[in-house]
């Protein structure tokens, strides 16, 4: 069991959550410029990573060995050319859906090359429980369509919290409904 966090100083306090919720490994994902490598005295398997711009992954792979990116208006390049080890949060977008399929940020294209590239999709549980009820209506719908086909394409697919704050952290039982209902 496993979580991926987006902490700002709060390291401590997540650790103590997640030793609660019975994770066995944190991974602390920073931004590129705030990216750190601490010790933490603790029976939880801690790993750091950085969450990059399409521009600073590069960069960031020089730095560290996990590296992921978040929603862009250039995402097949990130996938085709980036490859970072992971993606996250293409279902939360501004853009509208089409008149018989959602706008989800996924096609069978991209698809293909993140099978092929090896490259991890992530369901963000955390703009879904900051959403409000309108919004996760549309994400759920998009994420339902991510998810599809994911599976079709045999892309490795998780769900983590993405937790900004320790109270935002799900037990992984909980955060794996979300994929089941779906």
């Amino acid at each position: 069991m496993k979580d991926i966090i987006l902490p700002s100083g709060n390291e401590k306090e997540f650790i103590e959550i997640a030793e609660t919720l019975g994770y066995k490994e944190l991974t602390f994902i920073y931004p590129l410029k705030y990216f750190k490598k601490q010790e933490f005295k603790t029976k939880i398997k801690i790993n750091f990573g950085i969450i990059a711009k399409p521009s600073e992954v590069f960069k960031a792979k020089k730095l560290c060995k996990f590296v992921i990116t978040k929603n862009c208006s250039e995402n097949r390049k990130v996938v085709e050319n980036l490859k970072p080890n992971l993606v996250f949060d293409y279902e939360n977008h501004s853009m509208h859906d089409f008149m018989h399929h959602r706008n989800s940020g996924l096609n069978q294209v991209m698809c293909k090359l993140m099978k092929q590239n090896k490259i991890e999709y992530a369901v963000c549980f955390n703009s879904i429980l900051n959403s409000n009820s309108d919004r996760r209506v549309k994400i759920f719908g998009r994420l339902k369509q991510n998810v599809k086909l994911c599976k079709k394409y045999k892309v490795k697919l998780d769900v983590y919290s993405f937790a900004t704050k320790p109270i935002e952290m799900r037990n992984k039982n909980d955060l794996c409904c979300v994929i089941k209902i779906i």
